[in-house]
């Protein structure tokens, strides 16, 4: 149950933004809107007001805003107000605002943790030791917490950057750190392992360690800069992610489902507000990026179809639509199952 809660405390907000870019697009272009769900079917409860029907629906998986319309399956009426009488480019803005108001969701979630809990930045140019990851080479040797590093292999480090430059492409290959330790001096011996940078995908020796932390003060428009960098700095790692997965670079047991989010929003709360808060706008980005795909049923969909139209002039016939949904919505179910599959193997493991 608290997993659940978890689940939803996180997603459920990215999800009502997402659906509110789409709705507040389509009624300011004038589009009637029937349902805006958080949820899918079957409907819990909910209130009506105008042609809206607002409501949460049972499977906490998504939500959607239904628009007259909208599926070229259904008989249309070809009035004003109707989805599919919109100009191209209506119906674009329309579909994209859902991405989009996830993006400017994460850029606003980084302003507020950076304004309100200060900017995250290194002390000591790197060279105390902050945290250390267990059973890998760093700790293994005998580092400790507060060690300020001074020398690899007799070669002075300046700052963290130095050491991960002298590290990178010595995996599997013996160096020895000396370390400040109080009034001491010590020099330790370890291998670099070979490991994945999860930004750039590349391989670098690594001995599991991070610089020591801390925040300082920042202003609103200094706040605004940085979430700024911070916003596309996580949108480069998100898609670099996702072309690795399509190149096979990636492999695909490292994609997680609603169980992996549940178990690390869990593991992030109680790390504190700034990082639960941060995990959600890694999401929010997460969740534009998987939108915009091209998958005929995702947003990503359904802005190629309108490519297509823009340049043939013309709409896909309904039987070519309804084909290409029948396969991207094939392609989603066999998808959430491997990741469910995937995620029960974590847990049991």
């Amino acid at each position: 149950m608290e997993t659940l809660i978890y689940f939803i405390v996180v997603i459920g907000p990215l999800i009502f933004i997402h659906e509110l870019g789409h709705f507040l697009v389509a009624k300011r272009s004038g589009v009637r809107v029937e349902r805006f769900s958080l949820g899918f079917p079957p409907r819990l409860f909910g209130f009506r007001r105008g042609d809206t029907d607002y409501c949460v629906s049972a499977i906490p998986l998504g939500g959607y805003v239904k628009m007259a319309g909208e599926n070229p399956e259904e008989p249309s009426a070809g009035a004003s107000d109707e989805f599919s009488s919109k100009s191209p480019g209506v119906r674009a803005a329309i579909i994209a605002a859902g991405p989009l108001a996830n993006y400017i969701l994460a850029f606003l979630i980084y302003v507020g943790i950076i304004w309100f809990g200060g900017n995250l930045v290194t002390l000591d140019n790197g060279l105390s030791i902050g945290s250390l990851r267990e059973d890998w080479p760093a700790a293994q040797a005998g580092l400790d917490l507060g060690d300020r590093m001074l020398a690899i292999d007799g070669v002075e480090l300046v700052d963290f950057e130095s050491l991960r430059q002298y590290v990178g492409p010595r995996a599997g290959v013996p160096i020895e750190m000396s370390v400040l330790r109080g009034d001491d001096t010590l020099t330790l011996s370890m291998v670099p392992r070979l490991e994945t940078d999860p930004q750039s995908g590349d391989e670098h020796g690594m001995i599991g360690l991070s610089p020591e932390m801390g925040y300082e003060p920042a202003g609103f428009f200094r706040a605004v800069g940085i979430s700024a960098q911070v916003t596309w700095q996580n949108t480069t790692m998100v898609t670099g992610f996702f072309g690795r997965l399509v190149s096979g670079r990636e492999s695909p047991r490292n994609i997680g489902g609603p169980l992996f989010i549940a178990s690390i929003a869990g593991e992030v709360a109680e790390q504190g507000w700034r990082y639960l808060f941060g995990l959600m706008a890694l999401l929010s980005i997460n969740l534009m990026i998987l939108n915009i795909l091209p998958i005929p049923v995702l947003d990503g969909g359904q802005l190629a179809f309108l490519l297509i139209e823009k340049l043939k002039g013309r709409p896909l016939s309904l039987t070519q639509r309804v084909r290409m949904q029948q396969i991207g919505l094939a392609f989603l179910f066999v998808l959430i199952i491997f990741v469910t599959i995937n995620d029960i193997v974590r847990v049991l493991s």
